[in-house]
């Protein structure tokens, strides 16, 4: 499977040295909007952006390696008409319209889409499914955290005024408790706060500071902390990437709901983007699959068989069983 990587943050490298560990992968070229004498790969080739329209015979799948806030709902509708694309859009309110925007480009051209396959939504969203349907009467809260938000920190990033940034996704201590304890759902309001550190251009902290609060669909209506700090505390405390994920499932059965069940799942990410690359090179293989059965449109993780996303070797899926 031929792969192109657009985009090379934290992300597209990560997604590089994966495929080194992938026999059944090539990475066919990375495509940068920076200059790309700049970029420096672990052996990919490098080529500008603008180059892809030339390499569409030459990728099977193209990974887009973006944010979601402003990049993704541009850049996935735009490619999805010359390439079989995936991605790691995580804006979960907007998934949904994202979906039909892409699908519909996707099909028109014959292409597939895999979008919004990460850790979370991707592989979290399916233990929710199968807690939330093999549960009886079940109620599940989900808790990210404590840890960097990657989408979060794009969305701060694109702040005017705004040099460096990170945000850590906090769980609230009585909502795990509550979690734990009634099979009650919690809002993602009710079960987090976030905690922002950013390094700002002189001057600009107010108007930063109103920008953050007022954010649709990352900020508003959380409990939120702002701390401004020096580009040094940046580098000397916040370059770790990592991250957490659980779910709480409580289910209820028996006449009265006497009888209880209970499912928890706990996932330590020592690093967010190595996990996220790793995601959504199984949804490139899905996405190569699919295309190859000329099933195009956009899919989500919830569309797609569990054996499509398997590496070519696993010939025998069943031995999961």
């Amino acid at each position: 499977m031929r792969i192109g990587i657009a985009g090379y943050g934290n992300l597209g490298k990560a997604l590089e040295r994966l495929a080194e560990d992938n026999p059944d992968v090539e990475i066919r070229g990375v495509y940068t909007r920076r200059n790309k004498e700049e970029v420096v790969t672990d052996g990919a080739p490098v080529y500008s952006f603008d180059d892809l329209y030339y390499h569409t015979d030459e990728i099977d799948v193209l990974a887009l390696c973006y944010g979601s806030s402003t990049d993704l709902p541009r850049l996935t509708p735009e490619l999805s008409a010359y390439f079989n694309t995936v991605d790691a859009f995580d804006n979960h309110s907007l998934i949904d319209e994202y979906k039909r925007r892409v699908d519909s480009v996707a099909k028109a051209s014959g292409k597939t889409s895999v979008i919004a396959l990460g850790w979370d939504p991707g592989l979290l969203s399916l233990m929710r499914l199968y807690f939330s349907s093999f549960l009886p009467n079940s109620s599940v809260n989900t808790f990210w955290g404590r840890g960097v938000s990657q989408g979060h920190s794009e969305a701060l990033r694109r702040i005017d005024g705004v040099k460096q940034a990170i945000q850590y996704t906090v769980p609230r201590e009585d909502a795990l408790t509550l979690a734990s304890l009634v099979a009650h759902p919690l809002s993602n309001v009710e079960r987090h706060r976030r905690v922002c550190y950013i390094v700002a251009e002189k001057g600009k902290e107010d108007f930063i500071t109103r920008e953050v609060l007022s954010m649709e669909n990352y900020f508003a209506g959380y409990e939120v902390e702002l701390h401004f700090i020096s580009e040094e505390e940046m580098h000397k405390y916040h370059s770790s990437m990592t991250h957490r994920g659980r779910i709480y499932a409580l289910g209820m059965s028996g006449r009265y709901k006497e009888v209880k069940h209970s499912a928890y799942l706990d996932l330590d990410i020592g690093s967010n983007p190595d996990l996220t690359a790793s995601v959504m090179l199984a949804g490139a293989r899905a996405a190569h699959k699919l295309s190859l059965e000329n099933k195009n449109g956009a899919y989500t993780v919830f569309d797609i068989p569990p054996s499509y996303f398997a590496p070519k070797e696993c010939k025998n899926v069943n031995n999961y069983l």
